[in-house]
């Protein structure tokens, strides 16, 4: 290339992968996206994730489908997803294969991703919102369990809230499926974007407030069930700022629906807030009302995250949760870490943990995006004063006594001075010489 410094003999365009498939078998220097032509380099290219600095904690994201159903009236005049057309559904089969070969690699961790709505797999290609066959959801996660016997984690990402408003029985039955054969601590990413009905229109968006809400309701249905003190599967909600037809009030449509939300008891394991990116090519990219409501912006931000999201995280994660192997990633005076998923809370621990160590857990403590836990078993006699006064019906009044008095050799001991915790069944007293 001129300028650069770097000489070629061959410049490959359109799909990488179909590029050099075609190249290779015929001397052709373009691609157009082909599965069939994709998918070997896929499997031939599995053992790559061996060389992750984070190996074997490594997310394995697998394409299930390309395009999407709304660019029959144009898609959300965000999104790029439409520029690819009607959906072409990645064959059950060539899924498969590419998780036998993650999994031969030491690939445990797998997320069913990159198409807008899981829950349409297989499904009608000509409707704007086709109708969910939950048998051929369960194709695909009967493929992707047989191939990698052995998984640890198998989550969703993107889920149309407008599919489960418009089907909701054929998506309750789709849902049931995913929450049999998936891994607890799922979520359904629902591309809400606004509660402002007039933004919704302007920008051609996927469901109204009430839709939205019956898709919570849905999904709280189907997976609220907890698993080892986990809920199964529970939606998240996506917020953008600077589309068009956005006004001061849509803040305050936006703010009182998850205040609804809130009064209804349903859970909703995050809520993402961003500002609009607009793309070339996108109607949003000339079309939009970004920088144009900054404070409001920044002002709603700020109150999800004080009055929705710390009492909304207080339900997902109760104190006394145990959160199952957290794979700690920085060491500190507190470390963090997180279990392996597609939106995994961040757990931060007030002692020193090395990254890399796998831990289980307890939740002692919330903040507005993340969670406070001790190690379990909580070695009453070893933990820093510092930590145990995270310890519920301890904290600092309690700590000095705690530590002059160790070690001790019984609960009943400990009981005696401290007083009963929500914790007591996970105490472990050794007694160290």
């Amino acid at each position: 290339m001129k300028g650069t410094g770097f000489r070629f003999d061959h410049l490959l365009s359109g799909s990488p992968a179909s590029a050099l498939d075609g190249f290779l078998e015929e001397g052709k220097t373009h691609g157009a996206f082909e599965y069939r032509k994709e998918d070997p380099w896929a499997v031939a290219g599995s053992a790559i994730i061996r060389q992750h600095p984070r190996f074997p904690w490594v997310m394995c994201e697998l394409e299930t489908a390309r395009g999407c159903s709304r660019s029959h009236s144009g898609g959300c005049s965000f999104c790029t997803e439409p520029f690819y057309g009607s959906p072409i559904f990645r064959p059950v089969e060539s899924i498969r294969d590419e998780v036998q070969a993650l999994h031969n690699a030491g690939g445990r961790h797998f997320r069913l991703g990159r198409q807008p709505d899981i829950l349409v797999y297989s499904s009608s290609r000509s409707e704007e919102y086709p109708t969910p066959i939950p048998e051929k959801v369960g194709e695909l996660f009967t493929a992707v369990r047989e191939a990698a016997p052995t998984l640890s984690t198998l989550h969703i990402d993107n889920v149309n809230p407008g599919t489960i408003a418009r089907h909701p029985e054929e998506s309750r039955s789709a849902l049931d499926v995913i929450v049999e054969n998936h891994t607890a601590g799922d979520v359904a990413a629902f591309g809400m974007e606004t509660a402002d009905p007039e933004v919704v229109a302007r920008n051609n968006l996927k469901a109204l407030p009430e839709q939205i809400m019956d898709a919570i309701r849905i999904v709280n249905e189907a997976g609220g069930r907890r698993d080892a003190g986990i809920p199964h599967l529970l939606p998240g909600l996506n917020f953008i700022s600077g589309l068009s037809g956005e006004t001061p009030g849509t803040y305050d449509l936006d703010m009182a629906f998850l205040e609804r939300v809130l009064e209804s008891g349903y859970l909703v394991r995050r809520v993402n807030i961003r500002q609009l990116m607009p793309f070339e090519g996108t109607p949003a990219f000339t079309d939009n009302t970004v920088g144009i409501h900054q404070a409001r912006f920044r002002a709603f931000k700020e109150k999800v995250r004080q009055t929705f999201d710390l009492p909304m995280i207080r339900r997902v994660f109760p104190v006394g949760t145990v959160l199952k192997d957290v794979v700690m990633e920085i060491e500190g005076n507190t470390s963090f870490g997180r279990q392996m998923g597609s939106y995994p809370i961040l757990a931060g621990i007030p002692i020193r943990v090395p990254a890399g160590t796998v831990i289980d857990a307890v939740v002692v403590d919330h903040g507005m995006r993340s969670i406070t836990a001790l190690p379990v078993p909580i070695d009453i006699n070893s933990l820093p004063a510092t930590a145990l006064s995270w310890l519920p019906g301890i904290g600092k009044a309690k700590t000095g006594l705690v530590t002059a008095r160790r070690p001790f050799s019984t609960l009943d001991e400990f009981r005696s001075l401290a007083g009963p915790t929500p914790l007591d069944s996970l105490f472990s007293f050794v007694r160290y010489p």
